[in-house]
């Protein structure tokens, strides 16, 4: 459990870094600069890789807890706990599919994959006109 704790802390970091990176990007003064916007934009890229299985990660876990509120204030009324248990049943494995995924994405080399393209595109011949895209 202490591994997991740590692997969580190491997930926290990242989304933190992935929000300053998010914010420095719609920075108009780090917008014009081209080389460290796209320095920017290649960071953003690679952590939401991470970042977003991970937000739907937390996202699972608020549902359980949620549900297990549900479970505990339900008092008499079977029906809602059935319901509440239904529910807990059904997000235990999905909590722990998206946790191997993220380990998995963690572990990935970046040498598998391509993490970025720049394109640029230029107006050709024609005016005015033929500059807009």
């Amino acid at each position: 459990m202490a591994s997991e704790d740590t692997l969580i802390a190491k997930l926290d970091q990242l989304t933190t870094r992935f929000e300053e990176v998010s914010a420095k990007m719609n920075d108009p003064e780090i917008a014009s600069n081209q080389t460290l916007f796209i320095t920017l934009a290649k960071e953003h890229s690679q952590l939401s890789k991470i970042v977003t299985p991970f937000r739907q990660y937390k996202d699972l876990l608020a549902q359980i807890d949620q549900a297990n509120e549900l479970l505990a204030d339900a008092g008499d009324d079977d029906e809602m706990k059935a319901m509440a248990k239904e529910e807990i049943d059904s997000l235990g494995p999905q909590v722990d599919e998206m946790m191997e995924q993220i380990k998995g994405l963690l572990v990935m080399g970046d040498d598998q994959e391509i993490v970025s393209v720049v394109m640029e595109i230029r107006a050709g011949t024609g005016g005015d006109e033929a500059a807009l895209f």
